[in-house]
């Protein structure tokens, strides 16, 4: 897997770290620009993280769990770092799935808002979002485009 950073997740990524965003307060704007020139220090925990669960075994839940693809750590720890670098995308938690896969989730004020994230071994992303505030907000969505991850997290 190449870098998960393709041509539209790129482009969203600069159009994004060029642009700023005004917000009104009195009389004068807060200029605000939504990139980082670095990646956030939570990554490297999540790094140290997602490579322990590579020690799981099969049925490490009781219920016949799958160990954790190999492809699928490497791929979430792309992912992160490209996460990692935009400005208001939190640390995730990480998780094993049952399938074999990771699992990264994020929550938003008082847990009225969540995304849920899965990364699989063949490069998609299988993803939910709900908003107890916007019900028709709510996603369910597969994709190989982090760019639409980061228009989640950076929505607001």
């Amino acid at each position: 897997m190449s870098n998960v950073l393709d041509d539209s997740a790129l482009a969203f990524h600069q159009e994004r770290t060029a642009r700023t965003q005004a917000y009104e307060g009195g009389d004068e704007g807060l200029m605000v620009t939504l990139a980082r020139r670095e990646p956030a220090p939570w990554r490297y925990e999540c790094l140290d993280h997602l490579d322990r669960l590579r020690e799981l075994p099969a049925n490490w839940n009781s219920y016949g769990a799958l160990p954790i693809a190999d492809a699928s750590i490497d791929y979430a720890k792309e992912i992160l770092v490209a996460l990692s670098s935009f400005t208001g995308i939190s640390r995730p938690r990480i998780a094993a799935s049952p399938s074999g896969f990771v699992a990264l989730s994020w929550e938003w004020e008082h847990d009225t808002r969540e995304l849920d994230v899965e990364v699989r071994a063949n490069g998609l992303i299988g993803y939910a979002y709900s908003d107890e505030n916007a019900p028709s907000d709510d996603t369910e969505a597969e994709t190989s485009d982090v760019g639409e991850i980061v228009a989640i997290l950076t929505r607001w």
